[in-house]
């Protein structure tokens, strides 16, 4: 059919041209040694399998459809086949569709948060540094822990916020709060400072706190309410002065690795950002003042921590309650244990 005389008038093809949709038509058997060029397999099939052409032989071109029939051929004979890919190139598409559909695949699914709270998902404590005054080797700066939850206080015994040093920063003393261990202050001779560990672990005061260790929204055990419930009582604040640090905004160093935690553990934190720094209204209303330097430090619930270390503790109260509701003395099967009567079972 396609070796006949050419019996489709449509067009006119070039020779190159014409030897191509014949290559098409009828592939050439494969070479013995396999090392014959593309060309040398158009001209053995123009030359050897189908006579000259007529000179007036029409072949529609490549744009118009794939079928071409003479009168009297049937569809079948007249498909073009196209020549197949050998083992390799297959395998070797398959696996670049592979590639890029596991890359689609990623792109389009949804960040995983491990810290997000269905019940809270705005909800966040906030960490606030505002560097009041600058040391001859360090700075003043006032810590206040926000939290910006809707439901969910902060009970007895009340906060642990931790973190790591960026230098060899040591802490001179606290106001409103002090840390769980000092750390090797050895290097000192004379006046050793407050804390000298790398990572201190801060906690707050309790009630009853002489005037003078004190700061505003200090010295509550650690407990903080949240301002969707009472805003008065949804802050905690102390002062830390830190020495062996830099004394201008270029030469401080943020702190890293922060740590929360709280009686019930679920809390990560990022990383400090450096944000404006806070202004401050004075007494009288008319004047304010402005930090040196201010960075923030953004913690959230996560129910997949939370989840990991189950605690035996059934609180019979609403979010809505206006008080921080006590575990009752028997919701974990206290009544089985003969040791401790009246306490919960672990």
């Amino acid at each position: 059919t396609g070796c006949g005389e050419g019996r489709v008038r449509r067009h006119r093809l070039p020779a190159p041209r014409r030897d191509k949709v014949l290559a098409l038509l009828f592939p050439p058997p494969p070479p013995p040694d396999g090392r014959k060029s593309r060309r040398a397999s158009v001209h053995h099939l123009s030359r050897a399998r189908c006579p000259p052409p007529a000179p007036d032989l029409h072949l529609p071109p490549p744009h118009l459809p794939s079928r071409v029939r003479s009168p009297g051929s049937s569809p079948a004979a007249a498909a073009v086949r196209l020549p197949r890919l050998s083992a390799g190139d297959e395998m070797a598409a398959l696996g670049g569709c592979a590639v890029l559909l596991a890359a689609a695949l990623l792109l389009s699914a949804p960040a995983a948060t491990e810290a997000y709270d269905s019940l809270d998902p705005n909800g966040n404590i906030t960490i606030k540094w505002d560097l009041k005054e600058w040391t001859p080797d360090g700075y003043v700066a006032m810590v206040t822990i926000y939290n910006y939850q809707q439901f969910r206080h902060i009970s007895a015994p009340g906060w642990q916020l931790g973190w790591t040093w960026a230098k060899k920063e040591v802490i001179w003393s606290m106001v409103g709060a002090q840390t769980t261990e000092q750390g090797d202050c050895s290097k000192f001779k004379t006046n050793p400072p407050h804390c000298c560990k790398r990572d201190p672990t801060v906690i707050d005061l309790l009630p009853g706190t002489p005037y003078k260790d004190q700061v505003a929204n200090c010295c509550k055990g650690g407990v903080i309410s949240t301002f969707n419930q009472d805003p008065a009582n949804a802050a905690s604040s102390f002062q830390i002065s830190v020495g062996l640090a830099g004394t201008t905004n270029k030469t401080v160093k943020v702190p890293k690795n922060f740590t929360l935690k709280t009686p019930g553990p679920g809390y990560t934190c990022g990383r400090a950002t450096v944000v404006r720094p806070t202004k401050f209204l004075m007494g009288d209303g008319r004047r304010t003042t402005q930090a040196l330097m201010t960075w923030n430090v953004t913690c959230t619930y996560s129910q997949f921590l939370a989840q990991k270390t189950p605690t035996c503790c059934v609180a019979l109260s609403s979010f809505y309650n206006n008080t921080i509701v006590g575990c009752p003395t028997c919701s974990c099967g206290c009544q089985n244990n003969n040791t401790h009567p009246g306490s919960c079972v672990k």
